[in-house]
């Protein structure tokens, strides 16, 4: 790239499958979204300090790429630059904003989890970490049981999207948001428990769950998005009488249930 180059545009590179190589000059202080998308001969990449910003999904689908340096200037990434693409990712442990703990990828200010590569089948989430990023499990099929820590507040969009190997799932109390299309295509996913405190299940977050068999919603959630049970044709929701999740199912004719529901056979 030519000097003088302050930053790199939203898909610039998207698609250029024959793009083998890129060294980036000094200057360059952002990287848009999807930068390189779907670069899928990209082998090496070379980023300058200086940088300051990575974009969304901006390495996207780069099936070469293997390894990439961060340098220490980045301080804002967007969510998982590399979603399902098996990359080693190199930070020192001197870095400001980024950190890599056992090949997971993490944001040190807001404690996000960024990026996981598909590579093994189970994974218990560090202490400490507050947020699943958007994206962050995408499509990471290997993927079949997760356990998150207490303090987890929140799942990103998409976070575990098309993860469809994932049937255990361990959502702490202390958890209030889940994002859009979190839990979408999670065919092996059969049961769900969430905890009090969660307020806000957003579009799609269970879409196409095939297998998923029950759920409960505590009755501290007051927002329920547009097709979230869209494709769970077989599952039972337990909810509390007179709650917003009692009064969604039945404006939406889901098949529910209450945990007192059988109390009169001891009356």
């Amino acid at each position: 790239m030519p000097e003088g180059l302050t930053s790199i545009g939203d898909g610039a590179f998207s698609s250029c499958t024959s793009l083998s190589s890129i060294t980036m000059p000094e200057g360059i202080i952002s990287i848009g979204d999807g930068a390189f998308h779907s670069c899928t001969s990209l082998s090496s990449i070379t980023m300058p300090e200086g940088l300051t910003s990575i974009g969304s999904i901006a390495f996207y689908c780069c099936t070469s790429l293997s390894s990439i340096t961060m340098p220490e200037s980045i301080e804002k990434m967007g969510h998982n630059p590399f979603e399902n693409d098996i990359i080693n990712i190199n930070v020192t442990p001197d870095h400001p904003y980024l950190a890599v703990i056992d090949g997971v990828l993490f944001s040190k200010p807001d404690k996000r989890l960024i990026y996981f590569p598909d590579i093994r089948d189970t994974y218990a989430v560090p202490n400490g970490i507050q947020c699943i990023g958007d994206g962050a499990f995408f499509s990471c099929t290997s993927l079949s049981s997760i356990t998150m820590p207490e303090g987890i507040i929140s799942i990103g969009d998409h976070a575990f999207y098309d993860c469809v190997s994932l049937n255990s799932i361990t959502i702490p109390e202390g958890l209030t948001n889940i994002g859009d299309g979190a839990f979408s295509g999670c065919a092996s996913l059969s049961n769900i428990m969430m905890s009090e405190g969660l307020t806000s299940i957003g579009n799609s977050a269970f879409y196409d769950c095939a297998s998923l068999s029950s759920i409960t919603i505590p009755d501290s959630v007051t927002t329920i998005g547009g097709s979230v049970f869209s494709g769970c044709d077989n599952v039972l929701i337990t909810v509390h009488r007179d709650t917003y999740a009692a009064e969604y199912c039945k404006k939406n004719g889901l098949n529910y249930t209450y945990p007192d529901a059988n109390d009169w056979l001891n009356n």
